[in-house]
């Protein structure tokens, strides 16, 4: 009996689902690839697979590797020991972050960020307090009257020969 094949109606519509079950169906196909290929090449070097932890056994049994070596060109399959370490370095090197070191570093970037954004809005909160300080200010100055009700002229002129210096110096 023939293995089904995962197939995707043509009527469905065009959408998520659809496209969630294309990706599927090419996740399988790729899959059905590499094992075709990982059959060939071990039925290439004698090796038959099997089921199990194992992974692979041999057709026959010779125990010295003769039968590798013909079915590979003659070529040695031994390794030197410093390729291995070598092997192994770059592995290590290469290895992925555990799921908790991941979470971790995720975790402390998050409360670096928390805490620059705690500061610049403590920045930003006392800059606004200054603004409004010296707006007041400005404004208690602009707002001055002599008795008979006429503006202080000498404080409004202070007034804008300061705006004007702000501006030039910026």
């Amino acid at each position: 009996m023939a293995p089904k094949k995962f197939v995707v109606p043509e009527s469905m519509p065009d959408g998520i689902h659809r496209r969630k079950l294309e990706k599927i169906k090419k996740n399988l196909d790729h899959n059905a690839k590499v094992k075709r290929s990982y059959r060939k090449t071990l039925a290439k070097m004698g090796l038959e697979p099997m089921r199990g932890p194992a992974g692979y056994q041999k057709k026959s049994n010779l125990s010295d590797g003769s039968q590798i070596k013909e079915s590979m060109g003659g070529e040695d399959l031994s390794y030197d020991s410093d390729v291995i370490k070598k092997k192994k370095e770059d592995t290590a090197s290469r290895q992925k972050l555990s799921r908790f070191k991941r979470q971790e570093t995720m975790a402390m970037k998050r409360k670096f960020d928390i805490e620059a954004k705690k500061k610049e809005i403590a920045q930003n909160e006392l800059m606004r307090k200054q603004k409004l300080e010296q707006r007041d200010r400005m404004k208690k100055k602009m707002n001055q009257f002599n008795r008979t009700g006429q503006p202080k002229l000498g404080a409004r002129v202070n007034i804008l020969l300061d705006k004007i210096q702000r501006t030039d110096n910026n």
